[in-house]
């Protein structure tokens, strides 16, 4: 928790200062402020998580400065310190959304029960924005709301963002991977929730292509505290994976770099996801966007194809596709003797360790190459009487994920949880409803919301607020920037268009 104090008096700001530090609770004095305007500039540079403002102050009175602090920095919450009583600052502080009015001398009992009530408040408001944040972060990137329409107050327009791509590569059933997936998801989301903070937004959400994602956003005018809280979550997400890896399930973590704006962001994980497959002959667990440049850059065009089609290999397993499998192998084996021997004994070793840990067969680390092959048909054959169960299962999947979604719409759903209730991950749930449906299942939901919020519309009893409700929307100006996005324009101006048409045809 960062804060500042504002008082004209020295006595009182070392007072105050002394007490918080005495209360020994994770709290930090990043400024003081001797008058009104030096702590609106204070605040405008340190986006604080505290205020503590005394309420008689030179240049700026302390309600003066609240109200430019409301403005510039909404989310610092602010505590009044008043050495007297009086009705009108207190209704004044009231309506400037004040979150406590002190009388001085402050009592440490009461600086204590103001801390944790703060504390609260602050979690609360943090966790709400990031939810917000990855809302608009799931829109984007499934192209149902475009980049230009953000609004200029948008923390998609001010910030600067890093983010973290989690690909797993496993050989074991679509149970337990779902629950390995699961796993990391709920730590990173406990993570997530532990750390929030005003400074930084994160979002942890499943990419179009079903790779889960870990982003994270921070304010150019926050100065360093949003970048420092956002890459020690990042560095904690490293660690989780380490722990939760394990031969047969492996998780690579792709790390782009510090991106100015939303725009190079997307350039960086479009870089990252085209780049993915260099894994197959990387063995660090770790590859930021650099590394995997300096890899594509040192790699013959072979050497690329060949990672590109152990990837698809693996992919076709996973999946049960029998045709594309064999198909696939059958390009690797045209390719594989003259490219195989231009490598080095790390690579080579890379390509064996991801070749055992995403396919189920009898291979042993001293095993030739041709025993390699070999066993990938056998591992093949395997896999035909297994495609022949899954065929009419996978289309019994994709019409109960469209069956909840019609039933379930108006709740917080998401693939992830959908993919978890069927014992599935979500990568496989992801593929198998675009391939099914042609569609994403972020894309397909929106429009079944969309289509059910056009007509509760038509009820004018119905005020927006309500309709985005209805819907699964808990934020009204997500759902307005959505709606606006589908149909041309808000809904409260469709329902004045259908209100003039109404009207036309009853005149």
């Amino acid at each position: 928790m960062r804060i500042v104090i504002a008082d004209d008096e020295s006595l009182a700001r070392s007072y105050l200062s002394s007490l918080i530090e005495d209360l020994r609770m994770d709290i930090e004095i990043v400024g003081k402020a001797k008058n009104g305007m030096e702590l609106v500039n204070m605040v405008k540079e340190l986006h604080p998580d505290i205020a503590f403002v005394d309420i008689k102050m030179p240049k700026l009175s302390g309600l003066e400065a609240i109200s430019k602090i409301n403005t510039s920095c909404p989310q610092t919450q602010c505590v009044i310190l008043s050495g007297y009583s009086e009705f009108e600052n207190a209704k004044e502080a009231i309506k400037l959304g004040v979150s406590h009015y002190l009388l001085k001398p402050v009592m440490v009992d009461e600086l204590r029960e103001t801390f944790i009530e703060l504390t609260r408040k602050n979690r609360e408001l943090s966790i709400a924005l990031n939810n917000e944040f990855e809302n608009e972060v799931n829109a984007l990137f499934y192209e149902i709301s475009s980049y230009p329409n953000e609004s200029e107050d948008s923390i998609i327009i001010n910030s600067q963002f890093y983010c973290s791509i989690f690909i797993f590569d496993s050989n074991l059933d679509e149970k337990s991977k779902a629950n390995r997936q699961l796993e990391l998801t709920r730590i990173l989301r406990e993570k997530i929730c532990e750390s929030a903070s005003i400074n930084n937004r994160m979002a942890l959400f499943i990419l179009p292509n079903g790779n889960l994602a870990l982003l994270g956003a921070w304010c150019f005018a926050g100065g360093p505290a949003g970048k420092h809280a956002t890459l020690k979550i990042m560095k904690s997400a490293e660690q989780i994976a380490q722990k939760l890896t394990s031969n047969n399930f492996y998780i690579t973590v792709l790390q782009s770099d510090i991106c100015s704006s939303f725009e190079t962001l997307q350039k960086r994980l479009n870089q990252l996801q085209n780049m993915a497959a260099l894994r197959v002959i990387c063995q660090n667990q770790y590859l930021t966007v650099k590394e995997l440049a300096r890899v594509y850059e040192g790699s013959i065009s072979d050497v690329l194809k060949l990672c590109d089609l152990l990837i698809s290999l693996a992919s076709a397993y996973q999946d049960k596709e029998y045709l594309t499998y064999m198909k696939t192998l059958n390009d690797i084996e045209k390719i594989f003797s003259k490219t195989y021997i231009s490598l080095d004994e790390d690579k080579k070793k890379s390509i064996l360790s991801f070749i055992m840990r995403t396919v189920s067969c009898k291979i042993k680390p001293e095993d030739k190459p041709a025993i390699w092959l070999k066993q990938l048909h056998k591992a093949g054959e395997v896999l035909l009487l297994e495609a022949q169960k899954l065929d009419s299962s996978s289309s019994d999947l994709v019409n109960r994920v469209i069956l909840f979604i019609e039933q379930n719409y108006a709740d917080e759903i998401s693939l992830g949880q959908i993919a978890e209730n069927l014992n599935i991950t979500a990568s496989y749930l992801s593929n198998l409803f675009h391939r099914t449906t042609n569609t994403t299942f972020l894309k397909y939901l929106t429009k079944f919301r969309m289509l059910k919020a056009k007509e509760l519309l038509t009820d004018s009893s119905n005020q927006v607020k309500q309709v985005a409700e209805q819907v699964g929307y808990y934020s009204t100006r997500h759902f307005t920037k959505l709606f606006k996005e589908f149909y041309g324009c808000y809904p409260s101006e469709f329902r004045k268009k259908l209100a003039s048409e109404i009207d036309t045809k009853e005149n």
